[in-house]
């Protein structure tokens, strides 16, 4: 993660997984990782996880897409 995110974006990420594992989801986690060129790329973060009989989280579901800002 860290050639993409900086290490208190890396920090605010993973907050953001063990919100999807604590509460099943997270919505609109900002974060602004690097391209390969380094180009600042605004993205927002959109997770959700499945739970199976014994509550155990089975999958979970990220989708991320560039934002405006």
């Amino acid at each position: 993660l860290s050639r993409f995110i900086s290490p208190e974006e890396t920090r605010e990420f993973t907050a953001a997984l063990r919100e999807v594992i604590e509460r099943g989801a997270t919505r609109n986690a900002r974060l602004n990782p690097r391209s390969a060129s380094g180009e600042v790329i605004p993205t927002s973060l959109n997770a959700s996880a499945l739970r199976d009989a014994d509550g155990t989280v089975s999958y979970t579901h990220l989708r991320a897409h560039e934002t405006d800002s």
